[in-house]
């Protein structure tokens, strides 16, 4: 639970997105705003008041959040005074469910809750928001009418949404990871970007015998760009619609015979392992690294950053995922799904007036909220410029040109909050064309295809699988460890197994088909 809130915290409540929706330039005390689809104006003409819980506390350049920029321009534009407080961390959340005093509204990893969020919903704690959407929300209503997928990711079992999501608006959007290479020294000793696993070890032994210290490297314990080759994950993935567990099948083995031989040829970080993320950053800016895989913005724009300020030559760019034969498409990749469920939006039932709630989390799903959400204040943070949100200069040069740290206090879309996400946003976010040109590169596999959805375990589900998982996970990464740096030969695998099948895998992935068949059933 831990690792969910942490992911979470920097989440906040909102909601947004590009849609085809009609628009009426109405200008309100926060800017332009908007008519919703089906003929909701805003803002709205009421004096209740609504109070919502969030992960995210105020900015600290104000007091509090009626002075913050977003949330004073969410109030002005919806017309609805909301009053926010900072209060679900930790077990903090299932305190305030046991004092039963509950506010109007609550973003949580309500995907992830104790028995899932149907239980909460059956047990009275939140609404099934399914009438409520269809008559109140016609923005969100809209988007989930055209997309059928993402509109099953978002219902129980029973077919009962119960959450205002996050949503991404593009299939880039959920891609944020893979290999890249330093382009100058490729250049240097006449390299072409490799595409297969066997240019990419001729690459890393190339740069080790000209003397680059580690000639790849990567934070943590798995290198996801080369298991993809393999058509592997690490962990629970699709095949032909049947759940599959990446560690315990033959191409996961190959991935570990590579990477133990890359390893034992000093290819490999000999600090395998115990690599972070900060690490990984210092050692790619101070010259010491000639490959890596990694994040878009937390590897490639923080090493670049630092790599020019030392080397005006540095150049850090991205690479398509490994393929094993020549001219292949990458079959595996990283990628997330459109609806990322760690964070949403849920109404309780003890809200005073639900309607009034769902208008106001609705508006961050029309053409004006989804400014706000990811651009901000028209005239502050950002400018219309031949039709197209522009960030102002302000946003770039405030804060040590940390564009991140700037939009923090203008829009609510920027780290996995409850809202559809804008490319445009990103793109503007991302402070080098290698960067962009790496999105494109790492999206252009067939990922999507093998991505388990969001399946959800019912009760004697969730109680075998809390058995068996944690014992079986800590085993899988352990003896991965272990098979990599040759402590564990190769030859064992078939044991390693048959290990796994004794500690209860086989009755894990049982549990995750019977919940993808419900779920292909919603």
């Amino acid at each position: 639970m831990n690792s969910i809130l942490k992911r979470a915290l920097s989440c906040v409540l909102a909601a947004s997105m590009l849609m085809a929706a009609s628009s009426c330039g109405k200008k309100g005390n926060g800017g332009e705003v908007s008519e919703g689809t089906l003929g909701t104006e805003y803002p709205l003409n009421t004096d209740e008041k609504l109070t919502w819980t969030t992960w995210t506390s105020s900015h600290s350049d104000y007091l509090d959040y009626k002075q913050q920029p977003f949330f004073k321009g969410l109030i002005e534009q919806t017309g609805v005074d909301i009053d926010f407080k900072f209060d679900v961390v930790g077990e903090s959340f299932y305190l305030m469910l046991a004092s039963g005093d509950l506010p109007d509204v609550i973003q949580y990893d309500w995907y992830n809750v104790k028995g899932g969020p149907e239980k909460y919903i059956n047990d009275g704690v939140i609404i099934d928001l399914t009438d409520a959407i269809n008559k109140w929300a016609p923005n969100l209503k809209k988007y989930l009418d055209e997309h059928p997928d993402v509109a099953r990711d978002l219902k129980t079992d029973s077919g009962q949404y119960y959450v205002f999501p996050f949503l991404r608006g593009d299939e880039k959007l959920t891609v944020f990871r893979g290999m890249m290479a330093r382009q100058d020294l490729l250049d240097k000793f006449n390299l072409d970007m490799p595409e297969t696993i066997d240019e990419w070890e001729n690459a890393l032994t190339v740069m080790k015998d000209n003397g680059v210290k580690i000639p790849l490297s990567f934070a943590g314990a798995d290198c996801e760009p080369v298991m993809a080759a393999y058509n592997v994950t690490n962990s629970f993935y699709l095949n032909k619609g049947k759940v599959e567990f990446g560690p315990m099948q033959k191409g996961f083995k190959e991935y570990l015979t590579t990477m133990n031989r890359w390893y034992t040829e000093g290819l490999i970080d000999p600090d395998y392992g115990t690599v972070t993320r900060q690490l990984l950053t210092g050692k790619l800016s101070a010259g010491n690294v000639g490959a890596a895989a990694g994040e878009c913005g937390g590897v490639m724009g923080v090493s670049l950053a630092a790599g020019k300020a030392k080397d005006p030559n540095f150049d850090l760019v991205g690479a398509k995922y490994p393929v094993l034969k020549k001219g292949q498409k990458p079959e595996f990749g990283t990628a997330e799904t459109i609806y990322n469920q760690n964070s949403g939006v849920a109404i309780t039932t003890q809200c005073k007036n639900v309607e009034l709630a769902v208008k106001v989390l609705d508006y961050a799903y029309s053409e004006a909220g989804h400014l706000l959400y990811n651009f901000g204040i028209e005239g502050e943070s950002y400018e219309m410029v031949d039709g197209e949100p522009k960030y102002t200069e302000a946003m770039y040069n405030y804060d040590k040109g940390d564009i991140t740290a700037s939009l923090k206090r203008y829009i609510m879309s920027i780290d996995h909050a409850p809202c559809i996400q804008d490319l445009r946003m990103y793109q503007q976010r991302l402070s080098y064309q290698q960067q962009k040109d790496a999105i494109d590169l790492w999206a252009d596999t067939n990922m999507r295809n093998h991505i388990l959805p969001h399946i959800s375990m019912n009760d004697e589900e969730n109680e075998i699988n809390s058995e068996i998982w944690a014992d079986i996970n800590t085993f899988v990464q352990e003896t991965t460890t272990k098979f990599i740096l040759g402590k564990k030969p190769i030859e064992e695998f078939d044991s390693y197994v048959e290990e796994l099948k004794k500690m209860g895998i086989d009755k894990v992935i049982a549990i995750r088909q019977s919940a993808y068949d419900r779920y292909m059933a919603r």
